[in-house]
């Protein structure tokens, strides 16, 4: 059976240790990752994963590095890029798993304005049946926040607009360490066709960073 695991990783290469430890412990078949903060050139390699499917992460103003996504997939899987026109931090590609499926990696950045628009179109391009899976930095009860925010809203608006639907069961993805609270920003969302393929699950240990792995 297919597993299919994303983490906001914080740093690939801060946390490149614990990404092969994880990656010995769950033997994804894909790994979604956000927040890898590799400058543009810098290259991804690792052992019996192709990671050609990757979006560097953006210099900002201060000359640190924000955001950052990419796909691991293993070698032994046939695949092709979806070739995306957007601004936002995302990749996709198509993938034979047990049926072929696209998988998109999403990280929407907690400090700019997201648009409607942008997400929507972002959306529309990807092939059905499609997982859109990411660090969405928004609060709804929906998937489990004590609360709804502004951006929360909009997903959740988003969501229903195109029959969408978001398959964690709650449990929260990231952990604040500074006031030990815990909160759900990590979604997987689908078109309704794959729902019941797929089951959701935790991962225990944050091997490094502030997002639990998520698990399909």
């Amino acid at each position: 059976m297919a597993k299919i695991v994303h983490w906001n990783i914080r740093g690939f290469t801060a946390n490149y240790e614990e990404l092969q430890f994880l990656l010995k412990d769950l033997s994804p078949n894909v790994l979604a990752l956000q927040e890898t903060l590799l400058a543009p050139k810098k290259k991804i390699s690792i052992a019996g994963y192709s990671s050609d499917i990757n979006k560097p992460a953006t210099i900002t103003d201060k000359d640190g590095l924000s955001g950052g996504v990419c796909l691991l997939i293993k070698k032994s899987l046939i695949y092709s890029p979806v070739h995306l026109s957007t601004n936002l931090q995302a990749v996709a590609a198509r993938i034979s798993l047990h049926k072929t499926i696209t998988v998109c990696s999403l990280y929407l950045t907690p400090s700019v304005t997201v648009h409607k628009q942008d997400l929507v179109n972002l959306i529309q391009q990807l092939p059905k049946p499609f997982l859109l899976l990411g660090d969405f930095n928004g609060h709804s009860p929906n998937w489990g926040s004590d609360h709804s925010s502004a951006r929360g809203l909009l997903l959740e608006n988003i969501f229903s607009d195109l029959d969408l639907c978001v398959l964690n069961e709650g449990s929260p993805t990231y952990f604040y360490s500074p006031n030990g609270t815990f909160s759900c920003l990590d979604l997987f969302v689908s078109d309704p066709s794959i729902i019941l393929d797929f089951q959701w699950s935790e991962h225990h240990d944050l091997h490094g960073s502030d997002h639990f792995p998520v698990i399909l």
